[in-house]
């Protein structure tokens, strides 16, 4: 049986960073079944600020710019998808037809999608219907397209990107016979919608800060969307309800939800639309978003106020340990190594300091093995992302015990 009955680790004497870094003990400590760890205490500073660097440092926001009729731009809108049914037998045929850039009427328009088809089928003819002698064709829609599951069980064509389609389907509605597809072609429309990203700066704000780091923003991105400055946005706090509120006389504004930015159908849809413009970074599974701290309102106004603002940095940590996990936790993303969580329920600034609820026997890591000399910890937050690397002044403070695994609490 082993002697040591306490660790202690500093994050400052480990490598890494205080958000993932490896403790490399004297020697091997010997364990056995009998015997169960607990991360018994953990201290650290609550310097997680507002807005964080690389983690919650950009938001999303669309703007609402009217109606551009006709426009087809590349690698933007210039694409029809379709399946092309030659033979039963030999299954469909799944093709990308690539329209030239231009602002087009409706007769122009159709005389493009003729041309681009005839590279491949000579006798087709694009009118008020789509004449394809010998064949039939489907037209997918727009919602297909963008749809992930959609491209992965049904489309056998060119590789694309669902969320990043550059479709032209959305303006076709018919249905297909052998040799003829009957339906509506409406005229291609682009800019309805700029959708922004922007950085914020990281930093600790209270409300009056947050409201002009925001106005900032919304500025910033308004500005390089549309070639105009953007100096009449303005960005209040509302004391008595904690909230913002937002002002834009020119553009109506939306602040999407964070639901939205992690909805893979919408991101394709709307963010990605081929009928909207995008600027600045790209849209990923982790937006590193600030919008989940605004609670906005999801339609487009050139007023409105936001619900109440969270101005913490984190409200819980998850510490894991995939050297000492005996599997006995499991997150929603299949992580097995948690071994405690920790709300941090103190002013930034303050000291949070971790104990469990107490020993007892539910609670103990069992100890198959001997505890061996590298012991490594990294924190997520309550959705499971990993932490940033975070400043060594962040450092964690912690102590491990070693108790007999039958022990009780009285």
């Amino acid at each position: 049986m082993s002697l040591v009955r306490k660790i202690y680790i500093d994050s400052r004497t480990c490598s890494g960073n205080p958000a993932d870094f490896t403790a490399t003990l004297p020697e091997p400590i010997r364990a056995d079944p009998t015997l169960g760890v607990i991360l018994s205490q953990l201290t650290f500073v609550n310097n997680f600020e507002t807005v964080m660097r690389d983690y919650t440092n950009r938001l999303y926001f669309g703007i609402d710019l009217g109606d551009t009729n006709g426009l087809v731009q590349t690698n933007i809108n210039d694409r029809v998808y379709m399946r092309v049914i030659d033979d039963a037998e030999a299954g469909p045929n799944d093709r990308i037809f690539v329209i030239p850039p231009a602002t087009y009427t409706l007769a122009t328009f159709k005389a493009a999608l003729q041309t681009a088809f005839r590279a491949d089928y000579p006798d087709w003819t694009v009118g008020d219907t789509i004449t394809t002698p010998g064949s039939r064709v489907i037209i997918p829609t727009l919602g297909e397209i963008t749809n992930p599951a959609w491209y992965n069980a049904q489309w056998r064509g060119e590789e694309y990107n669902p969320q990043d389609s550059r479709s032209l389907n959305g303006f076709f509605s018919g249905t297909s016979t052998d040799g003829v597809w009957t339906g509506t072609i409406s005229l291609p429309k682009r800019g309805v919608l700029d959708n922004v990203c922007v950085p914020l700066l990281s930093g600790q704000y209270d409300g009056p800060g947050f409201a002009a780091e925001l106005q900032t923003a919304l500025r910033n991105g308004v500005t390089q969307a549309t070639g105009a400055e953007a100096t009449n946005i303005t960005v209040a706090y509302n004391a008595s309800q904690a909230s913002l509120y937002v002002t834009s006389p020119t553009h109506p504004l939306r602040i999407y939800s964070a639901e939205l930015l992690r909805d893979a159908r919408w991101v394709g849809e709307v963010w990605y639309s081929p009928a909207n413009d995008r600027h600045g970074p790209a849209l990923t599974s982790d937006p590193m978003d600030i919008n989940r701290k605004l609670a906005p309102p999801q339609t487009f106004a050139n007023t409105f106020a936001t619900g109440q603002i969270d101005l913490s940095g984190l409200r819980e940590v998850y510490v894991h340990c995939p050297t000492l996990s005996d599997g006995s936790s499991v997150t929603t993303d299949n992580r097995r190594d948690v071994i405690a969580t920790v709300v941090c329920d103190v002013p930034w600034g303050q000291l949070v300091s971790y104990r469990p609820y107490s020993f007892a026997e539910r609670e103990l890591l069992q100890l198959n093995n001997e505890i061996p000399v590298s012991l490594r910890f990294y924190l997520t937050d309550g959705y499971g992302r990993r932490l940033p690397p975070l400043a060594p002044s962040q450092y964690l403070f912690m102590q491990l015990s070693i108790l007999a695994y039958d022990y009780i609490d009285e």
